[in-house]
């Protein structure tokens, strides 16, 4: 008996879609009419799609869905109202991938993602990039990327100080890494939501996470503690009469207990389960109901009842084979198209890193060569400086030794002037003694 995935599956999709399917009410419909503002017809078409959203299960449903979103996202795009446009990407997402159209789904919430980060709306954003890795946890089975969004989903969250929010974000982490059998891992982010939720007191979250728990402790054959998770998951269900809840929880602790060899208590959980999935018509545990009675009726040697069972798991499988046919082809082509649409963007994103490293390389290039001029330039400059000062310091010389020249010269003619001066000086005294030469021929004369 194989603790079936499924099942830990279909919680997480409805614990975290499911916020309640309500009817479109006429006060929308109303106030749309009434109103006289374009953007507030853009959010009012919005609250209408989201409306029909959650009534999944109704075909008209998802295709109003997607037409009041269509038309929100027309309105919008003729107003430029960037608000709009991201709010409305987000529902025409929804409504894609309720109509199974997951490409175009995946696509949109991309779009709603780009417009919401650019205009600051994080919580838009966080819903975006929980959707995105849902996408990929489950339906493109890239456990890494998924991880990669939600991780981006929860610092949003965080910032936000969004208690309830970070609690189901841990969850999807947790499914994330059981899904690649990374059960520890798993158990260390559930315990996380769990220790939040129960601080909050949200039980329809602590029902969601109770139940995960119990399946990772299966996986880990921890037995007595699977058990003690699940019967607080149970509990949560009778307490809120969630008769869908209490069949999941009786289903676990079947498993369980064949495991535990508790045949009896085996038998009692999956006759249970098996009553309240006949009656709310869910299939997934009816199935597995059947195989764990054959298997336990198998175990206790009670041949015809075991194959009663075994006929029993075979009729409803190939009832839900016949009915899932009907919308395989369409199922899978759709996958295709997400796997095709995947490939894709990948191909797009190694192109643009691609030619990123381009346009790095020639950023660097540029920079590398105005950094070599500007290198040269300074070098120049250096050079035609230091050219200046050796031109100056030679003409500051030069005009050193001209000063010293022109003092030089001053003092030689200074001395110059002295000398003169003095044989002035001196002739002068020797004209004053000496009589002059007229005296003297006469003297002359007179002594001949």
């Amino acid at each position: 008996m194989k603790n079936k995935l499924p099942i830990l599956i279909t919680l997480f999709f409805i614990s975290f879609t499911s916020l309640g399917q309500t009817n479109a009410t006429n006060s929308l419909v109303i106030a749309l009419r009434k109103s006289n503002s374009d953007t507030a017809k853009v959010n009012l078409l919005c609250k209408i799609s989201a409306v029909y959203y959650f009534q999944s299960n109704d075909s008209l449903a998802r295709i109003n869905a997607k037409k009041f979103a269509e038309e929100a996202f027309i309105k919008s795009k003729k107003i430029n109202y960037e608000y709009g446009l991201a709010n409305s990407y987000y529902h025409m997402a929804n409504a894609d991938y309720n109509l199974l159209k997951y490409a175009d789904a995946l696509e949109n919430y991309h779009q709603s993602l780009l417009k919401a980060e650019s205009l600051q709306l994080d919580e838009l954003s966080a819903n975006n990039l929980n959707k995105i890795g849902y996408i990929h946890c489950f339906l493109i089975k890239n456990y890494n990327k998924s991880l990669e969004y939600f991780h981006r989903a929860l610092a949003i969250r965080v910032k936000l100080n969004q208690q309830k929010t970070i609690a189901k974000t841990l969850t999807n982490i947790a499914n994330a890494h059981a899904l690649q059998k990374n059960i520890d891992s798993s158990l260390n982010y559930l315990m996380k939501a769990y220790q939040i939720a129960k601080d909050l007191n949200d039980s329809t979250t602590l029902q969601v996470i109770t139940g995960n728990i119990g399946d990772q402790y299966m996986a880990l054959k921890q037995y007595h503690k699977a058990i003690k998770y699940v019967n607080y998951s149970k509990n949560i269900a009778e307490l809120k009469n969630s008769k869908l809840g209490l069949a999941y929880s009786f289903d676990r602790l079947a498993r369980i207990y064949y495991n535990l060899n508790e045949l009896k208590s085996a038998k009692e959980y999956s006759e249970n389960a098996l009553t309240l999935s006949l009656k709310n018509k869910e299939s997934t545990i009816s199935l597995n109901s059947y195989d764990n009675l054959s298997n336990v009726y198998k175990k206790l040697g009670k041949k015809e009842e075991a194959n009663h069972y075994k006929f029993e798991f075979l009729l409803l499988k190939n009832s839900i084979q016949n009915s899932e046919s009907k919308n395989a082809i369409t199922q899978q082509e759709n996958e295709r198209e997400l796997k095709i649409y995947e490939l894709k963007k990948e191909n797009e994103l190694r192109i643009n890193k691609l030619q990123n490293q381009e346009d790095l390389k020639r950023s660097r290039i540029i920079v590398v060569s105005i950094l070599f001029i500007l290198v040269l330039f300074i070098i120049f400059l250096i050079i035609v400086l230091n050219r200046l000062k050796f031109i100056k310091q030679q003409n500051q010389t030069i005009q050193k030794q001209k000063l010293e020249v022109e003092s030089k010269n001053i003092t030689i003619e200074e001395k110059q002037k002295e000398i003169l001066d003095s044989i002035r000086y001196a002739k002068r005294i020797q004209s004053a003694h000496l009589p002059n030469v007229q005296q003297i021929k006469k003297m002359m004369k007179i002594n001949n």
